[in-house]
């Protein structure tokens, strides 16, 4: 059976990461040590956390504002536009987030994958709305 990996959000940082389920632990950041709490959602597997780590660093990185982060959700959390017309979902993304624009265009085939990279988002923007706090330093 292969590993399964869990969205968490830091109590501490507010980050988002993937942690190995272990019944019973509690999972920690990554990041900082701090606890971390499970973020509802969709189980990943190993292979996902390059990927989801590169997504984290991407909204992080954005800086998005309360209000954009918002506007955000409510965009991932429409299943059927993320998994039917993932290009179109990514498309409105843009403006928050332009570093998604390495994910289109999309061939055919790939849709499965882009509604999958969107799904990740979906908790990774759910913990930075709960943690506005954690700003990506400044250069």
């Amino acid at each position: 059976m292969t590993a399964q990996y869990l969205p968490t959000a830091c109590k501490s940082c507010g980050r988002a990461a993937l942690a190995p389920i272990h019944l019973g632990v509690e999972p920690t950041c990554q990041r900082c040590g701090a606890r971390a709490r499970v973020v509802p959602g969709e189980a990943y597997q190993e292979r996902d956390i390059a990927l989801f780590e590169q997504l984290e660093m991407l909204v992080y990185g954005a800086e998005l504002s309360a209000q954009d982060t918002q506007v955000v959700s409510i965009l991932l959390s429409d299943v059927a536009d993320r998994t039917k017309a993932p290009d179109l979902v990514v498309a409105r993304l843009l403006r928050f987030l332009p570093g998604l624009a390495h994910l289109t265009p999309p061939l055919p085939e790939a849709r499965p994958d882009l509604a999958h990279a969107l799904g990740m988002l979906l908790p990774i923007v759910g913990t930075r709305f709960r943690h506005p706090s954690s700003q990506a330093p400044h250069a």
